[in-house]
């Protein structure tokens, strides 16, 4: 009798276990955070919070092993090695080893979080070393993972004013697809001459499949650099999907009750 109790007692328990991850397997997604209103300290802020959710930080995705001079985007540069893969819309003028786009318009500029450094660049719109004005184009930069990520972040260089000039947006699907998680939108402040601003995102639910840089450059004439994408993976195992816990809990109800009948016999 006390042998059938106990395994009665493991039955439950184990039923128990099912239930109660199959329940947080099933809770809503929480909303993301987005990173984009402390030009001073986003990236910071943003490394806070992915490390404080047991994030991994990528930060591989700096162009400086891709070739350079104006060399178009390679979309699958880090597919193999980091499971990174890029798209885009409108006029890219390709990586350079440079500042920034240095476009001048330094009327009411803000520092940002300094300057950025000559460095291997992607480089929106057509781009005149050394700087000079040039007319703007819309553009946007998707940015897909391999695996589900807890967040993403990304400087740019020398963005011009305007609140509506520049958004980030992150979703569960590839290529930007699937559901709309969040967008975040750039502040209304100057950042010339190349000085870097950073807009980044969270979620605590580890579902971001990709992310949309989207620069509305002809609202405002301007273009601007990208440099040093960041994400951030998780460091704890995936919860199992329900199927494969019902899978789970099939086998281990079996177990028991082969058990309950050999301590029977």
């Amino acid at each position: 009798m006390k042998n059938l109790l106990t395994q009665g007692k493991m039955i439950f328990t184990g039923l128990g276990m099912m239930a109660m991850l199959l329940g947080t397997a099933g809770q809503s997604e929480a909303v993301p955070t987005f990173f984009v209103n402390n030009p001073s300290t986003n990236s910071v802020d943003w490394t806070n919070s992915a490390t404080g959710l047991g994030g991994l930080i990528n930060t591989n995705i700096n162009f400086e092993a891709h070739a350079a001079g104006g060399a178009a985007l390679i979309n699958n540069f880090y597919a193999a090695t980091d499971g990174v893969t890029f798209s885009s819309t409108g006029q890219f003028s390709g990586i350079h080893n440079t500042a920034g786009p240095a476009d001048g318009n330094t009327s009411g500029s803000q520092p940002g979080e300094g300057a950025h450094g000559v460095s291997n660049t992607l480089i929106t719109g057509p781009f005149v070393p050394g700087g000079g004005y040039m007319p703007g184009v819309n553009t946007t930069l998707t940015i897909s993972f391999d695996q589900a990520v807890l967040g993403v972040g990304l400087f740019t260089v020398d963005k011009f004013g305007g609140s509506t000039s520049m958004f980030l947006q992150a979703f569960d699907g590839v290529n930007g697809t699937g559901n709309l998680l969040g967008q975040g939108v750039a502040v209304n402040q100057n950042f010339q001459l190349n000085n870097l601003y950073y807009m980044g995102v969270t979620d605590v639910s580890n579902v971001i499949r990709s992310v949309r840089l989207i620069h509305n450059g002809a609202l405002t004439g301007d273009r601007i650099g990208i440099d040093n994408i960041q994400f951030a993976t998780s460091a704890a195992a995936p919860v199992p999907e329900p199927s494969t816990m019902l899978l789970l809990g099939s086998g281990l109800v079996g177990l028991i009750g082969y058990r309950i009948k050999k301590v029977r016999r």
